[in-house]
């Protein structure tokens, strides 16, 4: 009798989050736009990771650089995202301009406050904090204030700020750089426009004495305010934006080369240049907006894919040094994109990482610590890490993965590279337990490779997923037509069962370590639970959005699954009873979810390149040594072998206390029968 649950989750809300341990924050993709807080505690930034996907709010911590809270933000529909953050003066909220509305969090708390039903373009806070100017996304020059504690619209100016607002300390003037380039100081008290400059303009600052201007396009220039006049120029370059201090005492004026982005500090107490920076390769990438700290003395630059200053990677944020412009690596030192393959190691108890640039990382599972990080320096399209740590297979490719290239973790050396179909390319690939053995499935073949001598050992159907059984001898491939699922021996590699699949697009494949279940999640949010070698189908579950990533616990007891909509949810095999829904729980998405050898952690990478680990709702027993869902003789045998042995994250060591003894003897006979059917 088939358990049918189709337990389909409301995202409204009031749902617990899980504990998180710790968080690696990612800052893949375009960051737009950046923010300091007033009070130096908190950084805003707006990212997108493509047009396809929504815009994400990040606050990190400014003193840690981790990363607090993610917010999916709903850009616009079109070709090219855009956005702006800024904090109100006062600290109390955060603004996000949007082509398609304004949204106002309050930053205790970081919720929702209100969303002002205006499409916009830029925007500027005024200086009381209660209004805000906006320069609305139409085809006419428009920009409107708006009281952001009641929602009230107080008038519309005919004011063309299309690529820069500001606003002076004394909220009497507002500063506008037109879509073409004109510079205008227009009266707040009427609209009315007090004098206009030449056009070729692209960004301009009030200093805080409120007599002048500094202007920034063809050439950098202070400006009277009174009259528009230049008082002085200080370089003629032509530069794409700029960002000024707090104190007013600091300038940045960023330009292009013709190779690269450089950035230049000014002090405007001297009015000379105190430095400037530049990427020491050619580089095709650019800023979008520096914030400086309250105490200038550090600031942070936003970007489309900075290069990192030693050449290895690229990233959108970057924390600086004021005084020696010098990079703080120490900051935003997460991946820089898409995660590609997760691992958790044995002892000592490390999570690998590996991402879409070839960027590894080795983290302590317990603390998050980053212990090690180092780069292939190659685009990968799918990658596998194998059990144990020691080998990565990366597919790579102009489009799709048509060559896989082995690597030692250790030394980073490649070992084989295998050329596989052009046409068709490489989906995924996986490990087998043992680690003898790498599948490598693509559209038109699923390639065998022995990895100990690297040599060629059988070919089998093509697949468009490929997963060995955690501890049972298949090789589990689903073929490229998505409608059956193939089981081959290990060894032999004979075809053993298959289960023919009347479903809808598959996304997520999740195989048990006892070997009795198989799950597969599909674009509609549907999950299903296949009994082998029988094919049989057990139990149906369902949640809202397509389900991405599944994964069983190591007792084979549980179930978890995460969506496109960040939902995260657990489940009891084997009917797929909900034990626990949490909303939001990734954003973005998390693409890869794994437990850790106890079970007691959970692991997901993201697709914005953010690692989170949080504490598993629905822990194994600590006496069940060998995770089999039920304290028995084989773990009073365990334990009894092990007895003597010291050393962090021993399995026979159920008390944690680091040496296996007595204790832990009778804790598992303490427990013995728990779990027992």
């Amino acid at each position: 009798m088939i358990a049918w649950l189709l337990s389909i989750a409301l995202l409204t809300g009031g749902y617990t989050q899980p504990h998180r341990l710790w968080v690696a924050g990612g800052v893949s993709g375009n960051t737009l736009w950046v923010d300091w807080s007033p009070d130096g505690a908190w950084i805003a930034s707006l990212s997108n990771l493509s047009d396809i996907y929504p815009e994400l709010l990040k606050i990190w911590d400014a003193q840690t650089g981790v990363l607090v809270k993610t917010l999916s933000v709903l850009p616009f529909t079109g070709s090219q995202s855009q956005g702006q953050v800024a904090f109100s003066p006062n600290g109390m909220y955060l603004g996000v301009a949007l082509p398609n509305n304004f949204l106002i969090f309050r930053v205790d708390g970081w919720r929702l406050e209100r969303i002002l039903p205006v499409r916009c373009r830029l925007f500027c806070w005024l200086p009381d904090s209660r209004h805000v100017i906006i320069q609305e996304y139409t085809s006419e020059a428009r920009a409107s204030i708006w009281r952001v504690d009641t929602g009230e619209h107080i008038r519309t100016y005919p004011i063309d700020g299309s690529r820069m607002l500001a606003v002076d300390p004394t909220a009497t003037f507002v500063a506008a750089v037109s879509f073409n380039g004109d510079l205008a100081l227009y009266r707040l008290s009427d609209g009315g426009r007090a004098w206009r400059f030449w056009d070729s303009m692209s960004a301009a600052a009030f200093l805080p004495n409120n007599q002048a201007l500094v202007v920034a396009g063809s050439g950098l220039h202070l400006v009277s305010l009174s009259n528009g006049a230049i008082l002085q120029t200080l370089s003629q370059n032509r530069y794409e934006g700029l960002a000024l201090s707090r104190s007013g005492r600091w300038l940045i004026a960023w330009f292009r080369s013709s190779t690269r982005p450089v950035m230049e500090l000014w002090d405007l107490q001297t009015l000379h240049l105190h430095g400037s920076v530049a990427p020491p390769q050619p580089s095709n990438s650019f800023y979008t907006a520096i914030a400086f700290s309250p105490d200038d003395r550090y600031f942070v630059t936003a970007g489309y894919y900075m290069q990192d200053w030693e050449g290895e990677r690229r990233c959108a944020m970057l924390m600086w040094e004021t005084a020696t412009l010098t990079r703080l690596p120490q900051w935003f030192d997460g991946h820089q994109d898409t995660i590609r393959a997760l691992r958790a190691v044995g002892s000592p108890r490390q999570l690998i990482s590996l991402d879409a640039m070839g960027e590894i990382r080795w983290w302590d599972i317990d603390t998050g610590r980053l212990e090690r990080r180092a780069s292939m320096r190659e685009s990968v399209l799918c990658a596998e890490i194998d059990p144990v740590g020691e080998l990565a297979a990366i597919g790579k490719g102009p489009n799709m993965a048509n060559t896989v290239e082995i690597y030692n973790l250790a030394t980073l050396q490649q070992q084989i590279a295998v050329q596989m179909n052009v046409l068709a390319g490489v989906n995924r690939m996986a490990f087998s337990p043992n680690r003898l053995y790498l599948a490598i499935g693509g559209l038109a073949e699923t390639r065998i490779f022995d990895t100990q001598n690297f040599g060629f050992v059988a070919s089998l159907g093509s697949a468009n997923m490929v997963r060995f059984a955690p501890a049972t001898p298949y090789l589990w491939l689903l073929s490229s037509s998505q409608t059956v699922l193939r089981a081959y021996e290990i060894g032999s590699w004979q075809l053993t069962a298959q289960i023919r699949l009347d479903t809808s697009q598959i996304h997520s494949i999740a195989l048990s370590r006892n070997g009795r279940w198989l799950a597969t999640g599909t674009q509609e949010g549907l999950l299903y639970l296949w009994q082998f070698p029988s094919g049989r189908l057990q139990a149906v579950a369902g949640v809202l959005g397509s389900l991405v990533a599944l994964e069983f616990d190591p007792t084979s007891r549980v179930l978890v699954g995460s969506t496109r909509n960040g939902v995260l949810c657990f489940w009891r095999v084997p009917s797929l009873e909900l034990l626990a829904i949490y909303s939001e729980a990734f954003i973005p998405f998390a693409i890869h979810l794994l437990f850790d050898r106890a079970g007691r952690t959970l692991l997901a990478g993201q697709q914005d390149g953010t690692i989170v680990a949080l504490r598993n709702p629905y822990p194994p027993h600590p006496a069940d040594v060998n995770l089999d869902g039920c304290v028995d003789d084989a773990d009073v045998l365990a334990v009894l072998f092990a007895i003597g042995q010291t050393g962090e994250h021993l399995d026979e060591d159920v008390n944690w206390d680091g040496c296996v003894d007595n204790q832990d003897l009778i804790l598992v006979l303490t427990h013995f029968g728990h779990g027992c059917e």
